[in-house]
């Protein structure tokens, strides 16, 4: 009898703690684009997979709340293929790209939480804009 009250309150427990558990909540809004090599051009190529990225990351995100939002990015990580160099990933709450062989510069940057938030996550670099 003991044994069945013990086992009984030892269940409900472990149900109450695991249903507390957030499972929408480790998405960290962030990612890492890898590119293939250390080439100019690969170098370069981050920055339209960093504005493609954004862009799907975006129309995904937004129309979401949150505590859905890390189990769509991971089950439709696929939406972030952009091209046959691309492969998506999503570790740890962070999506990933790896174009190529991914043994080149790496660029990291944080997402946007809504429309209303106001961080700058475009930015931009304007070292072609001294030689003009």
């Amino acid at each position: 009898m003991k044994f069945n009250i013990l086992l009984s309150i030892l269940s409900t427990g472990i149900i109450l703690t695991n249903s507390s558990i957030d499972k929408g909540s480790n998405f960290k809004y962030l990612y890492q684009i890898k590119a293939n090599s250390y080439s100019p051009k690969d170098s370069i190529s981050l920055y339209y997979y960093k504005e493609k990225l954004i862009d799907q990351y975006e129309d995904i995100a937004f129309s979401l709340k949150e505590e859905y939002l890390s189990e769509v990015l991971r089950t439709n990580i696929s939406k972030f293929k952009f091209d046959n160099q691309c492969v998506p990933s999503y570790k740890n709450g962070v999506i990933i790209l790896t174009i190529g062989e991914g043994k080149g510069s790496v660029i990291e940057g944080k997402l946007r939480y809504n429309t209303c938030d106001n961080d700058v996550i475009r930015g931009k670099i304007y070292i072609f804009d001294i030689f003009k």
